[in-house]
């Protein structure tokens, strides 16, 4: 009976503990990348549209010094503790001279940027995973903390 119990109990800790936090996208709160990365919002399949794809999503991320990209438009932030979570921002030819003279000698600063969430599978060699791009077409939607 004791058995059973802590059996239970281990059980009901590892799927409650695992449950991913669903953003309120709404919100005008700019949300980390892991945030937004592990959220359930953009919890998907390949194949599979999540729930952030095609919305204006508000980030906040360290801008990666090592990969800001003006001729190809896009550039990376990376989340707060600077680990394997990276966003990359794909900017409207548009507006990528006033987006970048922005970004110019500011890689390591924290930046809010606002964009449209976009889905892609990335397969990988033993499965698929899905990855995500933020598009910028607003060169007001980005900006130093």
């Amino acid at each position: 009976m004791k058995f059973g119990f802590i059996l239970l109990s281990i059980l009901f800790f590892l799927f409650t503990g695992c449950k991913k936090d669903e953003l309120d996208l709404d919100s005008n709160t700019y949300f980390g990348i892991k945030a937004i990365l592990n959220s359930e919002n953009c919890n998907a399949d390949c194949e599979e549209t999540a729930n952030c794809e095609g919305k204006m999503i508000k980030v906040k991320g360290f801008l990666d010094e090592n990969n800001i990209n003006a001729s190809e438009h896009q550039f990376y932030l990376i989340d707060e503790k600077k680990d394997k979570y990276i966003l990359e921002v794909k900017v409207d030819e548009t507006v990528s001279s006033d987006v970048f003279q922005k970004l110019n000698g500011q890689g390591g600063q924290v930046f809010l940027v606002e964009g449209l969430m976009e889905g892609y599978d990335a397969p990988t060699n033993i499965n698929c995973k899905r990855q995500f791009i933020l598009r910028l077409d607003d060169a007001f939607m980005v900006n130093k903390e």
